[in-house]
């Protein structure tokens, strides 16, 4: 697989990091992290796309970086689980698209990465509700945003029209719960700072 290969992918995704509300490298990777290390996780379910002839429709993921608390110095640590459910194509697609190998928003974040970890496989269970989002592998991850309500206690609180590298333009703010132990960093946090959006990447 090659950068040469068009593809494109839209679905939701969760964030959730140990800073606090907002995280300001969410908004720019000029702002420093709350902490000396910035560490968090994404949770992606593909609801469309396709990697040249490969269609990536419902696949799941769980990525997860530790960074320094100035993004920008690079020498990331990242680590990525897919569903085990996805099959031997999806499985190189999404690992060519990650890497930064195919191009488009993850093109950018792959040259903020030094060290990959092994890509692993494991069963991925999602709970996708009006009202929450979660994602979990039992005994080695779980990732779940809480949006946080607004004025009038119905609707959420929407971060509108932010770049982000990955997110969509309309964001909800939310707070999250995750745990994740890569071996080579441990995530765990609660209620810290969190972000469910849809996204909609492409490439080259």
């Amino acid at each position: 697989m090659t950068a040469e290969i068009k593809w494109w992918a839209k679905g939701r995704m969760l964030e959730n990091c140990n800073c606090r509300l907002v995280c300001r490298c969410h908004i720019s990777y000029h702002q420093p992290a709350d902490h000396d290390r910035c560490i968090g996780a994404f949770a992606i379910v593909v609801g469309e796309g396709t990697y040249g002839e490969v269609d990536l429709a419902g696949v799941r993921a769980f990525f997860s970086v530790n960074t320094p608390q100035q993004m920008l110095e690079g020498d990331w640590t990242a680590a990525l689980i897919l569903d085990e459910a996805a099959n031997a194509e999806q499985r190189r697609a999404m690992e060519t698209i990650f890497s930064g190998a195919a191009g488009g928003s993850w093109g950018t974040l792959g040259l903020l990465i030094g060290n990959w970890l092994p890509v692993r496989t494991a069963p991925i269970q999602v709970d996708d509700a009006s009202n929450h989002m979660a994602m979990w592998s039992d005994g080695i991850f779980e990732a779940s945003v809480k949006p946080i309500k607004g004025a009038d206690k119905i609707n959420p609180v929407r971060l509108e029209n932010i770049h982000n590298q990955v997110h969509g333009p309309s964001q909800v703010l939310a707070r999250g719960t995750s745990s994740f132990d890569a071996g080579a960093y441990v995530l765990e946090v609660e209620g810290t700072h969190a972000i469910c959006s849809e996204f909609s990447w492409s490439g080259p």
